[in-house]
């Protein structure tokens, strides 16, 4: 019997566009000091839309699911988005997680998303219980409470972002939060 290990298939936020994802996330931070909610915020190395989260897998599928990258990727062209709204899970007021809401007017991320659900499938994976909404997550709070000030702070310009590879990750937990190791990726098609 393999090892299990948490998995999921995600768009790596494009280099070009993770400073300016930072410097919204920098103007959080300083309001977060002078508030009461202690956000956990992500880094640079972890900006990332996840499309399909995998949760405990046998180590054993990742062949399979490396291949399902090559394959998608090869049948998925790049993707211009933006980012022009912040927004909270579960909600503003009782916010457990920040982030940065993908535009997908084509809906060729949300797709993407379907189609990867339905490799997770093939490999015993349940279908996710929520609808796909494309996102950065940019903190995590442990207590959930407003974080309406915090996201007011971090007024900015939409960002522009060329989603260009596909990933599979393996996420470790940690004390200090999640490492995210890349199992496989693959360039979508130009």
């Amino acid at each position: 019997m393999s090892e299990r290990i948490r998995a999921f298939f995600a768009l790596p936020v494009p280099d070009a566009s993770i400073d300016a994802l930072l410097e919204v996330q920098a103007r959080m931070k300083r309001r977060a000091d002078r508030s009461r909610l202690h956000p956990r915020w992500t880094t640079r190395e972890q900006l990332h839309v996840t499309l399909e989260f995998l949760g405990s897998i046998d180590e054993e599928h990742v062949a399979a699911l490396s291949s399902a990258v090559q394959q998608l990727a090869a049948s998925t062209p790049a993707r211009n988005a933006r980012i022009d709204e912040l927004g909270a899970f579960a909600s503003v007021r009782r916010a457990r997680v920040l982030v940065a809401h993908v535009a997908d007017e084509t809906g060729v991320i949300a797709t993407l998303a379907e189609r990867l659900e339905i490799v997770a499938e093939e490999i015993g994976v349940p279908p996710g219980t929520r609808d796909f909404r494309a996102h950065v997550t940019l903190a995590r709070i442990k207590h959930p409470g407003d974080a309406s000030d915090l996201l007011e702070a971090a007024r900015f310009e939409p960002i522009e972002l060329c989603f260009d590879e596909l990933r599979l990750y393996r996420s470790v937990l940690k004390p200090t939060g999640s490492e995210y190791r890349v199992l496989a990726k693959a360039k979508l098609t130009a």
